[in-house]
């Protein structure tokens, strides 16, 4: 990949539904160079898991593995989680902005205020 400069190395935690702690579970290369997410597994599978023969861990209805499909629901649901997050801050900032204007509203009535006042106390 790219000098170290343009990549940034992410690790994210996923959480363990068994047990519901969370794990590093993701290692995510990200660079400017190449804006593609290059995806692996922290954890290799199970030697187990890894010598079932292929009809043991497909779906017999779309042929995809039950190990990726099951990584990818859980990405698409963390996927709608932060969306709904975003949302969300993305409804707070604009709250802010609008009470940020109004304070500036309220800041000139108040200036305009104490003008006159000091122009009052001179005369």
């Amino acid at each position: 990949m790219g000098d170290k400069d343009s990549t940034a190395l992410v690790d994210l935690s996923m959480p363990n539904t068994v047990e519901n702690v969370v794990i590093p579970a993701v290692h995510l290369e990200l660079s400017q160079d190449e804006p593609e997410l290059n995806y692996r597994p922290k954890f290799p599978l199970p030697d187990d898991l890894n010598l079932l023969p292929r009809d043991q861990t497909v779906c017999r209805y779309c042929g995809v593995s039950y190990l990726v499909l099951s990584e990818i629901k859980q990405l698409e649901e963390r996927i709608e989680h932060q969306s709904g997050e975003i949302t969300n801050l993305l409804n707070q900032i604009q709250s802010k902005d609008e009470q940020i204007v109004s304070i500036e509203v309220e800041t000139v009535k108040l200036r305009t205020q104490l003008e006159d006042v000091q122009k009052n106390e001179k005369l």
